[in-house]
């Protein structure tokens, strides 16, 4: 019994972003991974500056100076998994192929986490806006205590704004809601809202609905963030004091790639009396801009 790596690879990338669509509506970064697993990013020293009415020539020519933004792909490793000469022989299903989707399943879902961590991880105190609504309930981030604020149809209205303002595309913005918030913004909705919410879904690529020019999705968890609004670490321990966030992008102002995805198989092994399989891989994204335009998020306000 064996598995071909090739075809493990393929799968892999395919059962990633096809149970997190969200993945999907960002740059694909996978030609630009170097080594397997560092990313280069670009930033543009900005453009020339515009002069009505010139009178003196000749115009001064000026230099643009570029800088790069480089990060590295976060690595994923599964414990190994034995596959033992009787399970392989006696057992009425394929326990190999059984392992390998339920590990599939699990490096899919931290990925996703830590994608979503990335895209927030450097959110400086311009981009990150508080939920406005009454009434009032209980935290939902893990241990939080206390009450925090409900998400509002009008909270929508100001990320609008605020994206607008920064000159980010009205085209292809994005919001990923927690599942929570979403409860709220559905009762906050007027009748006639509701009814053009619905109108606006889109189960193909993962929206749940169009509001003031964003696009949906949801998932259980999206990212907490702590009192003092800092995005914290998947495996970060909790706190009463932290608050659940909602992510808000447009699509070319974020990131995804992946690198090496490796299979170690060791077959007939003398020690454990069968076959030990065990996978590596790398994948990770960022706000593409150093200057966070395009990205913010929507904390729940205590």
């Amino acid at each position: 019994m064996s598995v071909q790596k090739s075809v493990w690879r393929n799968e892999v990338i395919e059962q990633l972003f096809a149970s997190n669509a969200f993945l999907n509506h960002s740059v694909n970064a996978d030609e630009h991974v170097v080594d397997g697993k560092i990313i280069y990013i670009p930033q543009s020293g900005g453009a020339s500056d515009v002069v009505i009415n010139r009178s003196t020539l000749p115009a001064p020519a000026v230099k643009r100076i570029d800088d790069t933004v480089l990060y590295q792909l976060d690595e994923f490793t599964t414990n190994p998994r034995l596959l033992t000469r009787s399970d392989a022989k006696w057992l009425s299903y394929d326990k190999l192929q059984s392992m390998i989707r339920e590990d599939f399943a699990n490096s899919r879902e931290w990925a996703a986490k830590m994608m979503l961590y990335r895209w927030a991880q450097n959110m400086d105190a311009a981009h990150i806006k508080k939920t406005t609504g009454t009434p009032t309930h209980t935290g939902t981030a893990p241990g939080a205590t206390g009450t925090r604020k409900n998400v509002a149809v009008k909270d929508f209205q100001l990320m609008q704004a605020f994206f607008d303002a920064e000159d980010v595309p009205e085209d292809d913005r994005f919001a990923l809601i927690e599942s929570n918030m979403y409860g709220q913004l559905m009762d906050s909705l007027t009748e006639a809202q509701r009814y053009a919410f619905k109108d606006s879904i889109d189960v193909a690529n993962g929206v749940v609905g169009e509001l003031y020019g964003w696009k949906l999705m949801k998932r259980s968890k999206v990212i907490v963030q702590d009192n003092a609004d800092a995005v914290k670490h998947p495996t970060a321990t909790s706190a009463t004091t932290d608050n659940v966030a909602s992510l808000f992008w447009q699509r070319n102002a974020v990131e995804r790639a992946m690198g090496d995805i490796e299979l170690f198989d060791e077959k007939g092994s003398p020690v454990y009396y069968g076959d030990v399989h065990s996978t590596i891989s790398f994948s990770g994204g960022r706000a593409r801009r150093k200057d966070l335009k395009g990205v913010a998020s929507l904390v729940a306000d205590a």
